[in-house]
């Protein structure tokens, strides 16, 4: 609740899949470079947990605003997730952006790298696929969220 409550005046929310892949997989709690290489469910759930905890103190806030007769706080904010490079081809990418949208989340952002090369945004070595693979990756993601 305190963390909510200090998010008063930002206006969305964004999800990293560094932040998960460090906090919420594995059993050595190393945090390590993100290489986009946990569960592709990883970040979507986390996208749900937050989104149910806003729905959570949303409703706390409307009742407890209707009995005082004051303006209640909205704690529903946009939440924008980092799908990775969508990890696969157009299916999984078509998986992966609609667990997103049944989770929670108002947008995704996918990278242009190759799946299973792919790197965190300040190291080098990063690999790029081609504008065509990375457009089936946005149009595969637009089917979903139409």
């Amino acid at each position: 609740m305190s963390q909510l409550a200090r998010c008063r005046n930002i206006k969305v929310a964004y999800i990293s899949g560094w932040a998960c892949s460090s906090t919420l997989v594995g059993s050595t709690n190393e945090v390590s470079p993100d290489f986009g290489d946990y569960p592709y469910d990883t970040v979507p759930n986390q996208v749900e947990r937050i989104f149910k905890a806003q729905q959570l103190h949303d409703r706390k806030a409307f009742l407890e605003a209707s009995i005082k007769g004051s303006t209640p706080v909205d704690y529903l904010k946009p939440i924008i997730a980092d799908a990775d490079m969508g990890h696969g081809g157009p299916t999984t990418v078509m998986k992966v952006a609609k667990l997103f949208a049944e989770k929670g989340a108002a947008g995704i952002h996918l990278e242009d790298q190759m799946v299973g090369g792919k790197r965190c945004g300040h190291l080098s070595g990063a690999v790029l696929v081609p504008t065509a693979t990375h457009l089936m990756r946005l149009i595969s993601t637009r089917f979903q969220w139409d």
